[in-house]
This record gives C-alpha cells, sequence and structure tokens, in this order.
C-alpha cells in the first residue's frame, strides 16, 4: 500500500483483457457443466498451434522457440528440446488442419494427408 500511496497504481490491467478473461472462464464453466473433463486451454491448442507454426513474425518465433526449448531458448549450450511439447504442437496442428478440412469432410483421408493438403497451401 506504501507504493501505491507514492507511485499511485502502477499495476494495471486493461479492460479488454479482463472481458476476456471473464469470457475464457463462462466458456469453461460451461463447458465443465456438460463434460467434467473439459479444458478451454485444450480447445484452444490446435488454433495456437498453428498460429505458431505457420505466423512468420518474429514475435511469434520468439513464443515458438520458448515453446519448444523452454527459459533456456537463448542459451544454445544449455538449451534441449522438448519432445513432449514438439508432440503436442505437432499434434495440436493435426488437429486444427482436421477440423478446418470441412470439404474434406466424408472423404477417406489420413491425418498426415490432411497435414500435407494444408501445408501446400
Amino acid at each position: 500500500q506504501d507504493l501505491t500511496e507514492k507511485k499511485g497504481n502502477i499495476f494495471q490491467i486493461p479492460p479488454y483483457f479482463a472481458y476476456i478473461a471473464k469470457s475464457f472462464s463462462v466458456l469453461e464453466g460451461i463447458g465443465l457443466s456438460n463434460d467434467p473433463k473439459y479444458s478451454i486451454i485444450n480447445e484452444c491448442l490446435p488454433y495456437v498451434s498453428k498460429r505458431l507454426l505457420t505466423d512468420k513474425s518474429e514475435r511469434t518465433g520468439g513464443a515458438l522457440s520458448t515453446f519448444i526449448f523452454g527459459p533456456q531458448k537463448n542459451d544454445i549450450e544449455k538449451r534441449i528440446i522438448d519432445y513432449d511439447r514438439v508432440e503436442q504442437l505437432i499434434s495440436g496442428f493435426g488437429d486444427y488442419t482436421t477440423s478446418a478440412a470441412g470439404e474434406s469432410l466424408g472423404l477417406e483421408k489420413s491425418r498426415v494427408d490432411l497435414v500435407n493438403d494444408l501445408a501446400d497451401q
């Protein structure tokens, strides 16, 4: 409180962030009421995986690097690829391509074929 009195409120959450957090909590609550194992994070993973793997911005590249290598991403001598995270990322991307391939419904395509088709686009 002393810091707040001296410096003012230096930590502020933007209003849009509070609305987004509230929206996610409401969606999570609705999902959990129908399925006790529901997780909004797992539902968002396919989209996040697609963004991390296809967005060419420097910011996204940094996020991808952090996701794969963890906090030691900048220490080339000590960083180690987290294979579980890479597998999670690829699986999420595969789930995204499967759900995004609405035109492929009814066709007997494997997940690998769907990923390759999306990569060719």
